[in-house]
């Protein structure tokens, strides 16, 4: 795929919330974010859509590099050279959306829920204890 071919394929879209997110995220193969990833990492697992970002702050815990996202150097050749052989290159991408698929069973709702309550259950006891 040549970078003029690649242009048609990527759109910029900005900031979207709501339903524009949803079927954003559902016509995305990848999702292009330099930096600041925020919440978006977990969009990124919950709709099993992986991240090409640059390695940052603390978000960058939920994604684990070659498991579920990409991460690279701060350049913009990198960053162009990632996004084309993660778009013309299906068996990377596809191994990425899988490890998005399992990445976020992990890190459900119910289960974060229970290791909450499991903390206040041992702070809890750990206090009666002094």
């Amino acid at each position: 795929m040549t970078s003029r071919h690649l242009q048609r394929h990527v759109v910029y879209l900005g900031r979207v919330e709501g339903r524009q997110k949803a079927l954003a995220l559902a016509a995305s193969d990848l999702l292009v974010i330099p930096e600041w990833v925020g919440l978006v990492a977990v969009d990124s697992l919950a709709a099993a859509i992986p991240i090409l970002t640059t390695s940052h702050s603390p978000e960058a815990e939920y994604l684990i590099h070659d498991e579920n996202s990409i991460f690279v150097d701060h350049s913009v050749s990198t960053y162009a050279k990632a996004i084309q052989e993660l778009l013309c290159g299906d068996s990377q991408l596809q191994q990425l959306t899988t490890g998005c698929r399992s990445a976020s069973q992990s890190l459900s709702i119910e289960l974060m829920a229970d290791a909450f309550h499991q903390g206040v259950l041992s702070w809890i006891e750990s206090r009666s204890e002094q």
